[in-house]
């Protein structure tokens, strides 16, 4: 063999040593979108879930935000103060998420679930009165109003009669 053909081989080496390190490089980044959605999906419902816990602790709480959401002339002083609290940690979680589905680290499928959820809540009465008192999230804002309208309701606040549709 000449040094030409011992070059061509370490040629044609070297070529597939590159194809197979990008493949790779291919799955090591796919394995790592999938970890991070992965640990989107659990922070965004880890969130949502300690809200939660909370209003079923505090009945009151629950109540405050059922009828903050449908009548916000409806609450006192104090209750709007609680609402919007409240609400202000809900809609921080989506705005989290909503960053996360801007850069690529979240799903669409699973941000326009959420994204359905916040547009019911932002377009109820009291959801009105929420972003004119909270402006900092303007980006997410025009998102959820450029949603068409939702068909029915994403969640309900109450349980479903046997065999009838949620409201």
């Amino acid at each position: 063999m000449t040094l030409q053909d011992w070059g061509s081989i370490g040629e044609l080496v070297g070529g597939v040593s590159v194809i197979v390190t990008l493949v790779y490089l291919a799955i090591q980044i796919r394995e790592y979108r999938v970890g991070l959605s992965s640990a989107t999906f659990h922070a965004t419902l880890q969130g949502f879930n300690q809200i939660n816990l909370l209003l079923g602790e505090k009945p009151e709480l629950a109540e405050i935000i059922e009828r903050g959401v449908k009548e916000p002339d409806a609450l006192s002083a104090s209750e709007q103060s609680q609402y919007v609290w409240i609400q202000r940690s809900y809609v921080n979680i989506y705005e989290n998420l909503f960053q996360q589905y801007q850069r690529g680290a979240c799903p669409k499928a699973f941000w326009e679930k959420f994204a359905r959820e916040l547009k019911q809540t932002l377009d109820a009465p009291g959801g009105k009165r929420f972003r004119i008192a909270n402006g900092s999230y303007k980006e997410l804002y025009a998102y959820i109003d450029a949603m068409s309208p939702n068909e029915g309701s994403s969640y309900g606040w109450n349980l479903a009669e046997e065999g009838s549709p949620s409201k």
